[in-house]
């Protein structure tokens, strides 16, 4: 095997004779002077090369993946991508399993907050709802700074959304296969009550039959679907799964509105860290329907 030392034309000029030696081996020194290409030894040293490569052009090709190979499998990983794009948009499937696995907690129908809050914007004035507005708000806002109030208030939940399925009654690998269909997916979700009592307040929920898409939505695995809204401050949001039985039981209660109040929701995994896995994945894009 030969070996071959080429000094690329750039080296820089701040190294000298004494580190570099070959570097003046032909009479140059690049420290002082660039090297032109009309040179004799230059066109003597690529004179060289050049027929080293074609002496050994054989063996380097063994070093390389023939192009029509790199071909093929180029076009297979594209025609693969283009076929998991065609079913979802956020497709946990395709995702590597080392960034799902077991950090499924739980799956969600997300809403977003503004949505959650519009409803209790439209209900200040609802006379029903005035006990509820007083336990959440010392000083009750008019329906015009409603929504700059919840924003404010840090017991209104953030992350507002559906509890359809949890670690606590499935592996993470049962909540990938029921669910993994329709993740990304929007829903229609409606709202028809208020419920609360002095600890935690939820809207209680009915969800659409298929996505916005067509899909079938498995069925939740929640005997009360909803959405918390509020808790107290040390209060879990897990207490709003008792509201159902507290009022009926007369010990929350529960303000049923007149019409039902649409709201729109998207299917995701969540972590442990109570937050979407597709946030940490990949960025999140509206599924389109076919």
């Amino acid at each position: 095997m030969i070996v071959m030392r080429v000094v690329p034309w750039y080296a820089t000029r701040a190294c000298t004779t004494l580190a570099c030696p070959w570097l003046t081996q032909y009479g140059y020194d690049l420290s002082r002077k660039r090297p032109k290409e009309s040179d004799a030894p230059i066109k003597q040293m690529e004179s060289r090369l050049r027929k080293a490569l074609q002496d050994h052009d054989k063996y380097i090709e063994t070093l390389t993946v023939p192009e029509a190979e790199t071909r093929n499998v180029f076009l297979a990983q594209c025609t693969a991508r283009a076929v998991v794009a065609s079913k979802s948009d956020v497709n946990m499937s395709s995702t590597p399993a080392s960034l799902i696995g077991d950090r499924i907690k739980l799956v969600s129908i997300d809403i977003p907050r503004a949505s959650v809050s519009s409803i209790i914007q439209s209900n200040i004035a609802n006379a029903d709802l005035q006990a509820f507005l007083d336990t959440v708000f010392v000083t009750k806002p008019s329906a015009k700074h409603a929504e700059q109030a919840i924003k404010r208030n840090s017991n209104f939940v953030p992350r507002t959304h559906v509890t359809m399925a949890h670690c606590s009654r499935n592996s993470a690998a049962q909540m990938e296969a029921t669910f993994s269909d329709v993740i990304g997916s929007e829903v229609d979700v409606l709202a028809t009550a208020l419920l609360w009592n002095s600890e935690v307040a939820a809207l209680e929920v009915v969800i659409g039959d298929t996505t916005v898409c067509g899909k079938s939505v498995p069925e939740c695995q929640n005997e009360f679907a909803h959405v918390t809204v509020w808790t107290k401050k040390g209060v879990s949001a897990f207490e709003a799964n008792k509201l159902a039985r507290l009022a009926a039981q007369g010990k929350a209660e529960r303000v049923a509105f007149r019409d039902s109040l649409k709201l729109v929701g998207r299917f995701s995994f969540w972590g442990s860290n109570n937050k979407p896995l597709v946030d940490m994945v990949r960025p999140r894009v509206p599924r389109l329907c076919s």
